[in-house]
């Protein structure tokens, strides 16, 4: 009848599907034994024609083969919803990071078991640890003091030179704003010139500045300053680099 012609060409294109697709795809029974794989969990796990399902382990990277080979043992103990991430054998000297997820079928009995290559996704993730890294080491090392501040002028985030050179903890500054810590007599010229940058007005400025340090002596900066922008060009917060001027200074003050 009609029903079972359309039953029959939904199973067709289930199965087509499923044969096609680009990620691995399995079922396991209730007690977790491997029923049905498609081409590319074969082609991903380098199973030839002549191996079983149960030959898995082979296209595991030698590293990652004991405890896969436990991991799937304690899964077919206790099967349940689970997630692994391990490492395929090297092919053509080359070896992927795959992550496999198993999940209760729905309307079946078993579980339901995919497979994803997510190399790129980890190689830029590492990408993106060791530019932070680098960033945090760059920041907290370097030989100037370097601060962010919020539009309104409030202390963000600061390195260690910073910290140093105006006497305060980084959560001591970060509880203040610029002005609390600009000389009086350069308060005014200050505010003028991060207004102006804010507006656009200007793409950076230079000064040299006095601070109050936290024991009340002032110090001598040369600051320059700009504004930090997102992927889309909206400024977030400024950034300042401080450089202690203040033994110049004295020696200017001595010659005259």
């Amino acid at each position: 009848g009609e029903g079972g012609d359309v039953g029959a060409r939904v199973i067709v294109l289930a199965r087509g599907l499923v044969e096609s697709a680009p990620v691995a795809i399995y079922h396991t029974d209730a007690r977790g034994q491997i029923t049905y794989a498609n081409p590319e969990y074969r082609r991903m796990l380098s199973l030839a024609a002549k191996d079983s399902l149960e030959d898995w382990a082979k296209g595991v990277h030698l590293d990652d083969r004991p405890w896969m080979e436990a991991a799937w043992a304690d899964y077919c103990r206790n099967p349940r919803p689970v997630t692994f991430e391990w490492r395929s054998a090297p092919r053509d000297g080359d070896s992927r990071v795959l992550t496999e997820q198993v999940v209760a079928a729905d309307g079946i009995a078993g579980f339901v078991g995919t497979i994803t290559d997510i190399t790129e996704r980890v190689a830029a993730r590492a990408s993106l640890q060791r530019a932070e890294t680098l960033f945090r080491d760059t920041f907290e090392q370097a030989p100037i003091g370097v601060a962010y501040s919020s539009r309104d002028a409030r202390f963000l985030r600061c390195n260690r030179a910073c910290c140093d050179m105006l006497g305060f903890s980084a959560s001591e500054l970060e509880t203040k704003y610029i002005h609390e810590l600009t000389y009086d007599a350069d308060v005014a010229d200050k505010s003028t010139e991060i207004a102006r940058l804010w507006r656009g007005e200007i793409d950076f400025y230079t000064r040299e500045k006095r601070y109050v340090r936290k024991d009340q002596s002032v110090v001598w900066t040369r600051v320059t300053a700009t504004l930090v922008c997102d992927e889309h060009g909206i400024p977030t917060c400024s950034v300042g680099f401080f450089l202690d001027i203040s033994s110049r200074k004295q020696m200017e003050a001595d010659l005259l």
